[in-house]
């Protein structure tokens, strides 16, 4: 297998090399900090840097699948799994597909990194999945997921609101504000990404609000959004008002301002997070047939038993 080192430049960008790194590594193999595989095409990279980070990229130098931190060496081990070890071996990120024999990891120039089996079945025992481009969102209101970031929880999901330029998100772990902004390409190389799925709002609605933290005069602080831009606008709102975290289902929203009230903050998790915005599009003006299934159709999923997941496939 032939593996050359590679250079960051600023940290980011690939510096070309006149020789292609191999596009696979077999059982036995491992890549130690420097050393690299790249797709045939040299459209992507599995690096396992310098500081010990195994990190996928894309050929522009931003991140495709971040893997693990603080690593010594990436092994494809005999008994199938393909591990990162720290420099006292311990176990620092797998993909758990031991004992299932000789396999072999691959790069794909589709954005694809997958573990093969040896033999004539050819079909993969783990991947991340070819990037879709056309699963990313396109509109403010789009609602974007991916695995969650705990092992053996992967499948409950994670997600997060795109309020047209950028990923809103209610995350553990930040004691003084949950609501976290991030951008796209983060949100996708943190964990297996989903894709994106398009809220079907009627088109038509208009929401008249106050999106400050307090209203002095509502002729004045009040606004009329289309609904998919109100709901950007109550994003923006939950983030400056802060929130907490919680990991049970029952959330508090945060309130709206008021000429005599000031807006308080909230309690989420990213699925209860999600929904309040989109609860943002359902104070319509003109109401319709269409436009009452909609609110409805938000207030059940709110007031019900949810998942990350279960809010994700809910709006495809």
């Amino acid at each position: 297998m032939r593996m050359k080192n590679i250079v960051l430049a600023l940290g980011l960008t690939l510096v070309a090399s006149s020789v292609l790194a191999a596009s696979r590594m077999g059982h036995y193999e491992n890549l130690q900090k420097g050393q690299y595989l790249q797709s045939p095409g040299g459209a992507y990279s599995l690096m396992m840097q310098t500081d010990g980070s195994l990190v996928m990229y894309r050929r522009d130098g931003t991140v495709r699948y971040s893997m693990g931190k603080h690593g010594q060496f990436a092994a494809m081990q005999g008994d199938g799994n393909f591990v990162l070890y720290s420099a006292f071996t311990v176990k620092l990120w797998q993909t758990n597909t031991a004992g299932q024999g000789g396999m072999y990891i691959e790069i794909l120039d589709d954005g694809n990194l997958r573990i093969m089996p040896l033999g004539p079945v050819q079909w993969p025992v783990w991947e991340i999945g070819a990037e879709r481009h056309d699963q990313d969102p396109t509109q403010a209101g789009d609602i974007v997921g991916r695995d969650l970031d705990v092992p053996g929880a992967g499948f409950a999901g994670h997600i997060g609101l795109w309020d047209g330029t950028q990923v809103y998100e209610a995350m553990g772990g930040q004691p003084q504000n949950a609501i976290r902004t991030s951008s796209l390409n983060e949100f996708k190389s943190a964990s297996k990404y989903w894709g994106k799925t398009s809220p079907k709002i009627p088109a038509g609605l208009q929401e008249n609000r106050c999106y400050l933290a307090y209203c002095t005069n509502q002729g004045y602080d009040h606004r009329v959004f289309e609904s998919r831009v109100a709901i950007a606008q109550r994003a923006a709102q939950i983030r400056a008002l802060g929130a907490d975290y919680t990991l049970g289902r029952f959330a508090t929203r945060a309130t709206w301002a008021s000429e005599t009230q000031r807006a308080t903050r909230g309690t989420y998790r990213c699925d209860t997070f999600v929904l309040d915005l989109l609860i943002a599009s359902t104070a319509h003006q003109n109401a319709n047939n269409e436009q009452a299934q909609w609110s409805n159709y938000v207030w059940n999923l709110w007031n019900g038993p949810k998942l990350p997941l279960t809010v994700f496939d809910a709006f495809r």
